[in-house]
């Protein structure tokens, strides 16, 4: 009884251990599936609305590009059909009347012949002053549009460092003959922020790139280096994450900068521009987040339950074996009563203690039935195997719970005569099914004579434990024998059950009877089988061994003999030594 009661805390420790592991384990693996669903969604939804706005901010820039073209156009087409005598003062009309535009025109030059024959500055303002364009540029551009008559010709302008302007663009139109041309200055942030606004995207980011490079708006972002090559390498459409995809981890800030790009071109127009919109995607991190403090939450108090339950029914239970021991030892008549009565409330608070951890095990079968109900109707695959994984886990629960609840079950203990024969037939009936729907053969080869010193039940305990063991061991067409054999020195009576399976590895045969430990596929198995065998061959005062042999493995368990003299010794043999395992015979 001591070995048992310093043992038991132990395999209670180890089984709620892996018990609490399980939940966690299952609890976190749902939850990050729901979590990277629920983010994939975000994401979508945040794609969605950035593609939008991307189209919507090139149709807007296309047509503001557009309406440059006709503007300087419209010069042209005065200055072609005006008399001789008037285009310069038709001209300049036209220049004051463009500058007086919504269009953001800075300055405005007529040239012709490379010469400047008249020049309009916008509105200048102490806080704002026009800037100087270096008259080089300004012949340039008047070059680029001379060389492609028709078309328009652009230049980035020299931005001094000082200067309240952040992108000044230089756009030029030729005569179809070549002789004049009219330049425009435009500031493209007040164009475009113009647009924005129009567009009711205040929260977005807008970058507007030139086919040469050049950055026309830029919104002054961590990103705008990388939008800039993105939009170069593909300057049709696109989309594309800056940054870190949001973390599933709820303590990471690596995500909250990062942005949600989508761009669209305006080629085929008069300026082939790519505009390009990006939205911040801290919103999505910060729901996940909120969802993953909830899986947490909901983990943690799982836990906290399942922790509480175990440890009330381990406190019970060692507090009954406690109480059981006293009883034993004690002198008084009056005194027994008492503690006889304490243990009789203590094992009514051990079967409140049981059906807690059955009402433990009512809530995962319901949830077992639901699982199974959301598999047959959901058709993602995905989702199929999470939910499947999850069923997986609960079942594996279930059956550690019942094994757990087995072990700390407490037992009479009392000993009587037993016909092994008989015992031994008696669970090959019950498990004859699972050996013919294997084509498993089993058979009992002990003799009618041989009688041991045994607890009846825990003695049919042990034997289903091997030989559910052996038959998992096996495959079609193998053969399990149970037999008897001995005595040994000892004078012990052996019951022996060989089978010819695909026996035991040499590393794991020193581990087979520790709690827990299985070579069976996970799921399948606990480890607690061969566990519970040891510990009723110690209260038997017996010990049992494992062998692997030529065909398979042999595991024997070695009983006190019953003798009808000496009955009385056979209720208190309580010697017993540690389990066996030996090599390869």
């Amino acid at each position: 009884m001591e070995v048992v009661v310093k043992r038991r805390p132990l395999v209670w420790i180890l089984g709620s251990a892996t018990l609490i592991a399980a939940i966690a384990a299952a609890v976190a693996f749902v939850g990050k599936e729901l979590m990277g669903e629920r983010r994939d969604l975000l994401l979508t939804q945040v794609e969605e609305q950035v593609a939008s706005a991307a189209t919507t901010m090139a149709a807007l820039v296309r047509d503001r590009g557009r309406d440059i073209r006709n503007d300087m156009k419209v010069v042209i087409d005065a200055r072609r059909q005006a008399p001789k005598s008037q285009q310069l003062d038709i001209i300049r009309s036209h220049l004051i009347a463009l500058n007086r535009s919504t269009r953001n025109y800075l300055q405005l030059w007529f040239l012709e012949n490379g010469d400047v024959l008249t020049e309009v500055s916008g509105y200048r303002t102490p806080e704002n002053p026009l800037p100087t364009v270096p008259h080089n540029e300004i012949e340039e551009i008047e070059e680029r549009a001379r060389e492609t008559p028709g078309t328009i010709a652009a230049m980035q302008a020299l931005v001094p460092i000082d200067s309240p302007y952040d992108c000044l663009r230089l756009f030029g139109l030729a005569t179809h003959d070549g002789s004049a041309a009219i330049v425009v200055l435009v500031n493209m942030d007040a164009a475009f922020d113009a647009l924005q606004r129009r567009a009711s995207l205040p929260d977005l980011d807008l970058w507007v790139v030139d086919v040469d490079g050049s950055l026309l708006v830029d919104p002054d972002s961590i990103w705008s280096q990388q939008v800039s090559a993105a939009l170069l390498r593909d300057k049709i459409s696109g989309r594309a994450i800056l940054g870190e995809k949001p973390s599933l981890w709820p303590f990471s800030d690596a995500s909250m900068d990062s942005q949600m790009l989508a761009w669209r071109t305006t080629q085929g127009q008069a300026f082939p521009w790519v505009t390009a919109v990006a939205a911040p995607l801290d919103g999505v991190t910060l729901q996940l987040r909120e969802l993953a403090n909830r899986v947490l939450f909901a983990t943690i108090l799982i836990l906290l339950l399942v922790v509480t339950a175990v440890t009330l029914i381990v406190w019970l239970a060692n507090r009954q074996v406690q109480l059981k021991e006293r009883l034993q030892n004690a002198a008084m008549i009056e005194k027994l009563r008492e503690q006889l009565l304490h243990l009789e409330k203590l094992s009514t608070m051990g079967q409140v203690a049981a059906g807690l951890a059955h009402e433990m095990g009512t809530p995962l079968g319901v949830i077992a039935i639901r699982v199974e109900q959301l598999i047959e109707q959901i058709d993602s695959p995905k989702q199929r195997a999470a939910l499947s994984v999850m069923r997986d886990e609960i079942e594996r629960i279930n059956r550690i719970m019942r094994q757990l609840l087995d072990m700390s079950r407490p037992t009479t203990g009392r000993k009587e005569e037993v016909d092994v024969a008989r015992a031994a037939k008696q669970v090959a009936d019950l498990v004859a099914r699972r050996y013919d729907s294997r084509g498993i053969t089993l058979r009992v080869d002990v003799s009618s004579t041989v009688r041991v010193c045994a607890n009846p039940d825990q003695l049919q305990q042990v034997l289903l434990n091997l030989l559910v063991n052996a038959c998992d061991a096996c495959t079609s067409g193998d053969h399990v024998v149970v037999s008897s054999c001995g005595p040994d020195r000892q004078g012990r009576l052996g019951i022996a059950i060989d089978d010819t399976g695909t026996g035991i590895n040499d590393d794991a045969l020193a581990s087979v009877f520790e709690p827990f430990f299985t070579t069976k596929a996970p799921g399948q198995g606990t480890g607690l089988g061969l566990t519970i065998v040891r510990e009723i061959m110690r209260h038997h005062g017996g010990h049992v061994e494992a062998v692997n042999t030529l065909e398979g493995t042999r595991v024997t368990t070695w009983w006190t003999p019953y003798d009808s003299e000496a009955q009385p010794a056979c209720a208190t043999a309580t010697n017993s030594v540690e389990p066996t395992v030996l090599a390869t015979n």
